[in-house]
């Protein structure tokens, strides 16, 4: 009888007390910034249009330092899909498809007549 109380109070105790010490390295994780943005061109930042068409920082109509610091700073997406407006934007975001394929190709989604 002495066994199991030993057993059930002292070997749990015992456990709690030596968990502390068996924690994982905390991983550091990296932070991700999305910048969606209504009728902003791809040539519209500084940093695609340099990267595009090799173009002078002072030749551009905008400046875009922010972002251009982002991007230096950081890691800058340089291919993708684009879509013209802001609805099939946000459901190939939400969905993780092309908004094509989800019937989203104008500023709302095809309806059944």
């Amino acid at each position: 009888m002495k066994t199991r109380l030993i057993i059930l109070i002292i070997l749990p105790a015992i456990l709690f007390l030596l968990l502390p010490g068996c924690e994982q390295p905390e991983v550091e994780r990296p932070n991700i910034i999305l910048i969606l943005a209504d009728d902003y061109g791809y040539m519209d930042s500084q940093v695609y249009a340099r990267h595009t068409l090799g173009a002078d920082l002072d030749e551009m109509y905008y400046e875009t330092a922010g972002i251009n610091r982002l991007a230096s700073e950081g890691i800058a997406f340089s291919r993708a899909y684009a879509n013209q407006l802001c609805s099939p934007t946000r459901a190939a975001i939400l969905t993780g498809k092309y908004a094509a394929r989800l019937g989203f190709t104008t500023a709302s989604p095809r309806m059944e007549t």
